[in-house]
């Protein structure tokens, strides 16, 4: 995966579908897209680096959050 395009095509082909799993996936991937615009930005306007580990700890939690509002009744694990 070389592009964005290339990405969400092989996540469509691989992970497509209604299941939770896929929705997570799919949510998990747009969320990273949207922290890593926001680190890129940290960066270029205020001088601050963001850490791959801060990254990806706030994936999770908001994945987490928006599933578990999104599906009340399902215990979510990563």
């Amino acid at each position: 995966m070389t592009t964005l395009a290339s990405a969400l095509r092989w996540i469509k082909k691989e992970h497509g579908g209604v299941r939770i799993r896929a929705k997570a996936i799919i949510l998990a991937f747009s969320i990273m897209v949207h922290e890593i615009w926001r680190a890129r930005n940290s960066l270029a306007f205020e001088e601050e680096a963001v850490v791959a580990e801060t990254i990806v700890a706030r994936v999770k939690l908001a994945t987490y959050h928006i599933l578990s509002r999104t599906f009340p009744g399902i215990r979510i694990t990563f």
